[in-house]
């Protein structure tokens, strides 16, 4: 029973109805509406920029994408993994993950937005290339490691060296299959990318 819970969706469920998920979720939206009402105004202020910056994104997603682009998009994901299993080492670690998470959101969302500001339905296109095919994937698994993470940081023992990772075991699996598919979620979005500039 106790590998079915480890395997199955016990953890993930345990983790989605603690209160701190929701105010990730809440912190994350937050962060994308900064992102949208930003990306709106700059896109008024500096469409040249946006434009030169969506023409960059163009031309490479439309090259046939190679196992080096896939590993630079794998690693882009794992960073942002890493960097929240790091910042639940640190105290407060609540208050580090909500900026990063607020942060994420608010990237996701001033791409799109900007681009859509300065080249209307060709920039949702664009957008989805570049970022947008991924976070619908890449972002729950990114606030579900942050839930595991904060949950080892409040559990683990004051004064122990290493009592954090020592808990952060617990929700190995989680933490696995979370970077795991966002990984494969990142080097994905490199040839759906190429076939929708193509078809």
């Amino acid at each position: 029973m106790k590998k079915r819970n480890v395997l199955g969706f016990a953890l993930f469920s345990r983790l989605w109805s603690m209160p701190i998920f929701i105010v990730f979720v809440a912190l994350f939206i937050c962060g994308a509406i900064a992102g949208s009402i930003t990306g709106q105004l700059t896109s008024m202020s500096d469409a040249y920029i946006i434009k030169s910056l969506a023409d960059s994104i163009e031309v490479n997603a439309q090259l046939a994408p190679t196992f080096l682009d896939a590993v630079k998009a794998m690693l882009s994901a794992l960073s942002w993994q890493m960097l929240i299993i790091f910042l639940g080492l640190i105290k407060p670690a609540g208050l580090f993950i909500c900026i990063a998470l607020t942060f994420r959101g608010f990237i996701i969302a001033f791409s799109a937005s900007a681009l859509f500001g300065a080249l209307g339905t060709k920039g949702i296109l664009i957008s989805l290339c570049s970022s947008g095919l991924t976070a619908v994937i890449t972002v729950p698994c990114l606030i579900t490691s942050a839930a595991a993470c904060y949950f080892a940081s409040k559990q683990a023992p004051k004064g122990k060296k290493f009592a954090y990772f020592y808990v952060l075991k617990s929700q190995r699996a989680v933490l696995f299959i979370c970077i795991l598919i966002s990984m494969w979620a990142s080097a994905l979005r490199l040839p759906i990318a190429y076939l929708i500039l193509h078809i």
